[in-house]
């Protein structure tokens, strides 16, 4: 017996062929009321498909006490950030009721899935945006596009070392002079904008040296929410589409940046190669990461005072 994946949200855009091969591949688990399904910080071993039950997702708080966060009945799926990168879990799932159903191994992933469960992620890193937005008092509204950054002058030096960073390093020299050819190299100054708030990101930005500093901006207070260093990325929610951001991007310091357009980043996370496979798993490792920094209780948070194009001062964490 394998379940049906066709109701089931994770799965339901995928070939009918794509899911009758993942529930082949599917283990059958079943869990006791109170016991603990993952922890936050283990390594991860899959996703789980619940198909009876309730389990309840929860995050340390206060005085050793847990904070839930969501209950879940059947037809959820949890784990499945587990299946990007380095594979920690980002949560604590308890059993509240009773719990059966399918778990799907890490190993057992294909492109297709890594793919849904990245744009999942980034529809994650949105709403966690906007939440914040809201809370600082942000109006959205449509922006303008930053003018355009000037090209760099080529360093074979740079890319040498982007090639040993997180989201290229599991490539082999011929997958990243394929992934990279052709790519635009652009120079922002410090404080430059790179992602203005109400327009869409027009393309992945890979930072090859210096940092860039992601953060929503309110009228009087500036929360940062994510700080990308070489080997980082920038402008994931283009992934969504035409949506417009509500966060803006500047240059901390000089900064390289490598371009990669919308189509090829898709052709990337579509592809069938082991090169493709081996960005997934990068590009899905960073996205989990930078998740994880926006969704810190509190981030570097200070009165927007001063210049605007000054690194934020972190004064809460």
């Amino acid at each position: 017996m394998t379940p049906d994946l066709s109701g089931v949200e994770l799965f339901a855009d995928l070939p009918a062929r794509e899911q009758e091969h993942l529930a082949q591949m599917m283990r059958p688990f079943e869990a006791p009321v109170g016991a603990t399904l993952f922890s936050e910080g283990d390594a991860g071993d899959g996703l789980y498909v619940l198909a009876e039950g309730a389990l309840q997702v929860v995050r340390p708080g206060p005085h050793g006490m847990s904070v839930p966060l969501a209950t879940l009945g059947p037809g959820s799926v949890v784990g499945e950030l587990s299946m990007l990168g380095a594979g920690t879990r980002t949560a604590t799932v308890v059993v509240a009721r009773a719990a059966s159903g399918w778990q799907l191994a890490r190993e057992a992933a294909s492109i297709a899935l890594l793919h849904r469960v990245s744009l999942l992620a980034v529809a994650r890193m949105r709403d966690r945006y906007e939440a914040i937005a809201e809370q600082l008092g942000v109006t959205p509204e449509a922006g303008t596009f930053p003018g355009a950054l000037p090209e760099a002058p080529p360093d074979p030096r740079e890319l040498e070392h982007l090639a040993t960073t997180l989201l290229f390093a599991r490539l082999r020299p011929d997958q990243f002079a394929d992934v990279t050819a052709g790519v635009r190299r652009l120079f922002a100054a410090r404080g430059a904008l790179v992602l203005a708030p109400g327009v869409p990101p027009p393309a992945l930005y890979v930072v090859v040296r210096g940092a860039v500093e992601v953060a929503i901006r309110g009228p009087e207070f500036v929360q940062r929410v994510r700080l990308a260093g070489p080997g980082r990325a920038i402008g994931q929610l283009g992934l969504l589409g035409s949506e417009p951001g509500v966060a803006e991007a500047r240059a901390r310091e000089r900064t390289v940046l490598l371009e990669l357009s919308w189509p090829r980043v898709h052709a990337l996370l579509d592809g069938a190669t082991d090169a493709a496979r081996a960005f997934v798993l990068a590009f899905g490792e960073d996205l989990v990461r930078a998740l994880r920094y926006a969704e810190r209780p509190v981030a570097a948070l200070r009165v927007a005072s001063g210049p605007v194009d000054a690194p934020l001062q972190q004064v809460r964490a």
